[in-house]
């Protein structure tokens, strides 16, 4: 959605690096994705370059567009047969680093919140899964909770594990938005009341600074992502086959782990 913290702090950034080289910011949402969305954009000839956020399942559809068509630049996670130009973070090293934090604080049943398909997804799911593993926890499938990325899902994704009695003394979680309404969650259930559960996010959007208990995160530098994006986009849109860029993360500490 639009209005997915995440999604507004990204669009801000990005057009606050646009606007600054006198060009006009165009917003398309992509809801359907029949085959051809992205060609039929491309060749509305409404815009001067494109800036995708996110891959979705759209990973082909982006390598078709790039053969042909330069000036675009994508958020998401690097694929082995890439070829789009693509900015984002280490997100199997960011999930890592959560695991490592856990564990030194003595959590060993640790669930997975969230999706695990989408190519940013699926690389935080593999990071959850070697942090297990270099602490010699055995994985467990039934810790991982599948949620999308909506609040509503989330919350009735943190209720169903609460309710089935599953026991488990942390959450990692996909996003800042899911580990938050989890953080919610678990502060309003009566079956939560006596547990000792630490909770972390990955992206380190502003409302994690100021929730209750403050939100323990992995932080990818969105400000450093859309100056790349933007300036990649310009070097692309003069002609120059700028390379793709993945940034380090950040473990920031606080008060929910």
């Amino acid at each position: 959605m639009i209005s997915d913290p995440f999604f507004l702090e990204m669009v801000g950034r990005l057009a606050d690096e646009i606007t600054r080289r006198d060009y006009l910011v165009l917003l398309n949402r992509v809801i359907a994705t029949e085959p051809g969305w992205l060609d039929r954009i491309i060749q509305s000839h409404r815009a001067d370059g494109l800036l995708v956020i996110g891959q979705s399942d759209q990973h082909e559809a982006l390598n078709r567009a790039a053969a042909s068509y330069r000036p675009m630049v994508v958020w998401g996670a690097p694929m082995p047969d890439q070829r789009y130009c693509l900015v984002g973070a280490d997100n199997r090293e960011g999930a890592r680093l959560a695991i490592a934090h856990l564990v030194a604080r003595g959590r060993r049943r640790i669930v997975f919140l969230g999706k695990t398909d989408a190519p940013e997804a699926a690389h935080r799911f593999e990071g959850y899964r070697r942090g297990l593993e270099a602490a010699g926890i055995a994985f467990d499938p039934a810790l991982v909770i599948p949620s999308r990325y909506t609040r509503s899902d989330a919350e009735r994704a943190v209720n169903a594990l609460l309710a089935s009695g599953l026991a488990f003394d942390a959450i990692f979680a996909f996003s800042d938005v899911l580990a938050l309404t989890a953080l919610s969650t678990l502060r309003r259930s009566a079956r939560a009341r006596d547990r000792d559960v630490a909770v972390i996010g990955f992206d380190d959007i502003m409302l994690s600074q100021h929730s209750t208990p403050s939100l323990t995160t992995i932080r990818q530098d969105m400000e450093a992502g859309a100056r790349a994006m933007v300036d990649l986009l310009f070097r692309r849109m003069a002609g120059d086959d700028a390379a793709s860029v993945i940034f380090p993360v950040e473990l920031v500490v606080r008060e929910s782990a």
